[in-house]
């Protein structure tokens, strides 16, 4: 890719490659220009867990206040997903009534955030 003038390589500790955002476009067909860069890790990984977590509770159910409180555990393990674009931000200090809503409210606005961008 370096030879064919898609990639430059900046050699020593640690190896870094740039891609040529002309060179791709001719590569890739794109008349106009290239479509945003989305960094999204963060956000499929809350996507996978909160599946995963999402189907252990369909097969044991859990109660209001259970749901709410493992709800929250699970957005505080993956608060760069909501915190970086402000999709939803809480912190310590932040009010929280309902849980299940809490957990609902986060979770729906980071899909409607998604859909936006996508």
């Amino acid at each position: 890719m370096a030879w064919a003038r898609l990639v430059a390589i900046k050699a020593g500790p640690p190896t870094a490659y740039r891609g040529d955002r002309r060179a791709w476009s001719g590569v890739l067909g794109l008349e106009e220009k290239l479509p945003a860069w989305r960094s999204w890790h963060e956000r499929f990984a809350f996507v996978a867990a909160f599946l995963a977590w999402a189907s252990a509770a369909q097969e044991k159910p859990l109660g209001e206040y259970a749901f709410g409180v493992n709800g929250r555990e699970l957005l505080e393990q993956h608060r760069p997903a909501f915190e970086r674009d402000l999709v939803a931000v809480w912190s310590e200090h932040t009010t929280v009534r309902d849980g299940a809503a809490f957990v609902e409210d986060a979770v729906r606005a980071l899909a409607r955030w998604m859909v936006e961008r996508a």
